[in-house]
């Protein structure tokens, strides 16, 4: 399997024919992709996910410098079983991909890679053997302590930062494992209030199924 991609030029509102990307192999999984600036203030995309055709094994962290037309630097960041995971710029720059994986079975902890966007383009097309990303720098700002974003019990969640500098997030709600509405999104401005936009995508007529 490959991902499917589609694109949109009018920030959402309406987006071309799906595609298949080869470059993006995965075992049908969820993935992340952002967006972050280079250390020339350059725009770059980065996309993680478990990158085999058909287990959900070894969680990878991509780059592209032209929008995703092509994939040239990868990092495996996790040999074994991996599946779900989230990208994020922290604080310093660094790049952060927490992701579910394990030894045995890909849902027994969950982890966070640390790295920068150096170390990352330096990895090769594939990324067949990397090592781990490398160890935490001196000096570097530390994580903020988390806390509950809201109060909704939401599934499959997504959150990125809009061109109107408002946050965005989209997540499934109850009931998880049956029939529900579909998907739905929420907008803030401070990562504390948020106003429900209401459907994204709703789905057809057969239960939502992992």
């Amino acid at each position: 399997h490959s991902r499917a991609v589609a694109v949109s030029d009018d920030g959402g509102a309406t987006w071309s024919a799906v595609t298949r990307d080869d470059a993006l192999i995965e075992p049908i999984c969820q993935a992340s992709l952002i967006a972050a600036t280079d250390a020339g203030g350059g725009e770059v995309l980065l996309f993680s996910n478990p990158a085999h055709a058909s287990r959900r094994v070894r969680m990878t962290a991509r780059l592209s410098r032209d929008g995703g037309a092509t994939w040239p630097a990868a990092r495996l960041l996790h040999e074994g079983p991996a599946a779900y995971s989230s990208l994020a710029v922290l604080p310093g720059g660094d790049i952060g991909c927490l992701y579910e994986c394990g030894e045995k079975d890909a849902y027994e902890r969950i982890a966070l890679a640390r790295f920068s966007l150096a170390w990352l383009s330096e990895g090769a097309d594939g990324a067949a053997a990397d090592t781990a990303p490398p160890p935490r720098p001196k000096g570097a700002v530390p994580l903020p302590r988390l806390r509950k974003l809201m109060d909704t019990p939401l599934r499959d969640t997504s959150i990125c930062r809009g061109p109107d500098g408002a946050w965005y997030l989209t997540g499934t709600v109850e009931p998880f494992w049956a029939y529900n509405e579909g998907i739905k999104v929420w907008r803030s401005k401070d990562l504390a209030a948020w106003e429900p936009l209401g459907m994204v995508w709703r789905y057809g007529e057969s239960p939502w199924h992992k």
